[in-house]
């Protein structure tokens, strides 16, 4: 049996638009796809190499259909849905439809559980990115600040079982 720690940052707005940047201004951690250099950068500029890292130490690595290594992934948001044509509502009795999430979340995996310190930091982080004006690339300048809607610790455990039989 194995468990993966899974930070998730639930928000107001598709998390597809900037879930690497993110996770890289509040842990320093960017994937093979160098998405996020420049807030990794920050944050060791913010909070120096070590942490960056620490972090670096816990984060636990989750690989796309294509093969990339990334920290964090899209997620789908609880009491959320999509219409299927990327408008999102809160799921109500018979207003809901679970074939299509609502991908307003962003999950940061660890092998290991970060300590209380480091959860406030991460969420302090995330606050103040979306207050920032880094969450506002060129085209989403019109776009109000990200609303961070709350955070959840999600712990998956996998069981392996093996069935053996003579042949």
């Amino acid at each position: 049996m194995s468990d993966q720690i899974i930070f998730a940052i639930h928000t107001d707005s598709y998390s597809g638009n900037f879930e690497r940047e993110l996770c890289a201004y509040i842990t320093g951690q960017v994937g093979d796809c160098g998405v996020g250099d420049d807030m990794a950068e920050r944050f060791v500029e913010d909070l120096g190499e070590d942490l960056q890292e620490e972090f670096g130490e816990m984060i636990g690595e989750h690989r796309d259909d294509h093969g990339i290594s990334r920290p964090c992934v899209i997620y789908p948001t609880p009491g959320r849905y999509n219409n299927g044509m990327g408008q999102m509502f809160d799921c109500t009795p018979g207003n809901s439809d679970p074939q299509y999430p609502a991908y307003e979340s962003v999950a940061i995996y660890f092998d290991e559980m970060p300590t209380d310190e480091m959860f406030d930091l991460m969420k302090a982080r995330t606050d103040e990115y979306a207050k920032s004006e880094y969450n506002r690339k060129s085209y989403f300048k019109d776009r109000a600040p990200l609303i961070i809607r709350g955070f959840e610790l999600i712990v998956e455990e996998t069981t392996v079982k093996e069935t053996r039989r003579p042949v």
